[in-house]
């Protein structure tokens, strides 16, 4: 009976470790996501900055919306 139960405890260790893994994986992918998207925020942010010359609507005094890419 104790060979069973240590072979059933070495089972589901094995299960875990496994799980765990993915969980990894998807952690792993769902970092690049984020940092692949605050890249393209960052870029989009870059090209606006430059359209508007890096000033905002109310130092230029015309009152126009900066334009949003």
């Amino acid at each position: 009976m104790t060979s069973t139960n240590s072979e059933d405890l070495a089972s589901q260790y094995a299960q875990f470790v496994q799980i765990e893994d993915e969980y990894v994986d998807q952690l792993v992918t769902c970092n690049k996501l984020i940092l692949d998207a605050m890249d393209i925020i960052a870029k989009r942010a870059k090209v606006l900055h430059m359209d508007t010359g890096g000033i905002s609507p109310s130092q230029h005094g015309t009152g126009s919306k900066p334009k949003v890419i």
